[in-house]
C-alpha cells in the first residue's frame, strides 16, 4: 500500500489496482476467503457488503480496460510504447500483488471448512488475471 501511494503516475496506480492488485489480492483475501467463508461462520451480512465493493472493483475494471484499449488501438501511432509501458506496470505490481496475497495462508490455515487452499485461490486468480491481460493483448501471450 505504501509503494502504490508513493506512486506518482496516476495511469500506473490505476492499472496497478484494476488490472493486478484487486483481480489478484483483493480476489483471494476478500471474495474467497471472507465472502465465500462468511456464511458458514456465522456472518452473513459482510458477504453483501463484499458484494457491493464487487460491482465497484468490476467498474473499474472495465474502465481501465477500456483505457488500456483505446491507449493500445493499432491505428494509435503511440500504441507499442504504450503496450510496453503497460506491461513493465504490470509486471512490477503483479509480484507485489502475489506476495500480498500470499500474506492470508496463516488466516487460510486457521478457516475450518474451508473449500480451497490459498495455493489453489490465488491459482484461479492469476489465472483469472492473465485471461483478462491476454484479451487485452497486454499479457504475456497477448498478441499486441
Amino acid at each position: 500500500v505504501e509503494t502504490l501511494m508513493a506512486t506518482g503516475d496516476w495511469a500506473e496506480i490505476a492499472f496497478a489496482v484494476n488490472l493486478v492488485i484487486d483481480p489478484i489480492t483483493t480476489e483471494v483475501g476478500v471474495s474467497r476467503l471472507i465472502r465465500h467463508h462468511g456464511p458458514a461462520h456465522g456472518d452473513p451480512t459482510t458477504p453483501m457488503i463484499i458484494l457491493t465493493t464487487e460491482r465497484d472493483r468490476r467498474r473499474n475494471q472495465a474502465w481501465t480496460e477500456e483505457l488500456v484499449r483505446m491507449t493500445t488501438a493499432p491505428d494509435l501511432p503511440a500504441a507499442e510504447n504504450n503496450r510496453i509501458v503497460i506491461r513493465s506496470w504490470i509486471e512490477r505490481w503483479t509480484p507485489l500483488a502475489n506476495a500480498a496475497a500470499k500474506a492470508f495462508a496463516p488466516v487460510y490455515d486457521r478457516v475450518p471448512f474451508r473449500s480451497r487452499s490459498i495455493d489453489e485461490d490465488l491459482a484461479v486468480a492469476c489465472g483469472t488475471q492473465a485471461k483478462i491481460l491476454d484479451d487485452l493483448g497486454i499479457g504475456r501471450n497477448g498478441n499486441g
